[in-house]
């Protein structure tokens, strides 16, 4: 049924939607000059920006973190913190727009699914999602979401877990100092032009080694090319909430469905658009907070 396709290239097209370092320097320490406490420097072969005049300049000796060293720390990371985790709430707000045609701005966007719900996790698999909202535009909907019940961000970390690491390529865009943090921007792209997989760029802070944003694409290939076209730009950000967690709070997704699911689909009575919008936020987190098993054994 077209509508079953339709549904399919949705939850698919928003699936794929959702220390050691210094800072440097060119003059060097005077001899039997001790470094103070608490200030910040550079590797002498870093490229971190810094207004003149900002901090004290000195020549560190010691070798900068190797970007082989960096990814290692990330999925380490990673890792970590999923296996601390034991129990999540949180209010999740989901829209889906339709955007008949973007190059026209007297055609405005349909907003097709307005949906928010409160949600709980619970190792090893427990899960429920308390309905707070759910607007559509008719009685049946046109796309399905499902919640996974595990504690992992793949979204944001699916290109530094080691059984991808060996299929992307990945190079230092940037650093910049922020706030306190050293921040890397690392591009990444497929070693080979066959594979159906994103090219992207994320942000680091390597004061944790944690992904706080990241930004994907599918632009001259598709993950479901019976199904999707591409994937304009996808950002997932991520924020510390209720103490030490960095969790995902806002994911945005943009992408065109294949022409021949649209054809499909609008057989009916009921108009798809080619361009569709998915956005997400995440917000009233509490994590490892004790969560009881009867708030999941009460659920119909």
């Amino acid at each position: 049924m077209p509508g079953h396709r339709f549904r399919q290239a949705a939850a698919l097209a928003f699936t794929l939607a959702l220390g050691g370092l210094s800072l440097g320097a060119t003059q060097a320490l005077p001899p039997g000059k001790i470094l103070p406490p608490g200030i910040p420097v550079l590797a002498t072969e870093d490229t971190v920006r810094i207004a003149s005049g900002t901090m004290p300049e000195y020549l560190v000796t010691a070798p900068r973190v190797t970007l082989d060293e960096i990814l290692r720390r990330v999925n380490a990371g990673e890792v970590r913190r999923d296996s601390l985790m034991q129990d999540q709430a949180f209010t999740r707000i989901l829209k889906v727009v339709y955007r008949y045609d973007t190059t026209d701005t007297t055609k405005h966007p349909v907003t097709q699914l307005d949906d928010a719900r409160r949600v709980f996790k619970k190792r090893p698999d427990r899960l429920r999602e308390v309905p707070l909202r759910h607007v559509t535009p008719k009685k049946n909907d046109d796309v399905d979401v499902e919640t996974n019940a595990g504690m992992g961000e793949q979204v944001a970390s699916f290109a530094f877990e080691p059984r991808e690491r060996g299929n992307y390529q990945f190079k230092i865009l940037d650093r910049k100092w922020l706030g306190g943090h050293v921040i890397y921007q690392i591009g990444f792209e497929p070693k080979s032009d066959l594979d159906p997989l994103p090219s992207g760029k994320v942000w680091i802070d390597t004061n944790e080694y944690v992904i706080v944003r990241e930004e994907f694409w599918y632009h001259d290939r598709s993950p479901a090319p019976l199904f999707l076209e591409g994937i304009d730009r996808c950002v997932v950000e991520r924020s510390r909430v209720d103490g030490p967690w960095w969790v995902i709070t806002r994911v945005f997704g943009r992408v065109r469905l294949a022409g021949p699911v649209v054809t499909f689909a609008n057989i009916g009575k009921d108009r798809v658009s080619k361009t569709i919008d998915f956005s997400a936020k995440y917000i009233d987190w509490q994590v490892n907070r004790g969560l009881p098993d009867s708030l999941f054994a009460s659920q119909k």
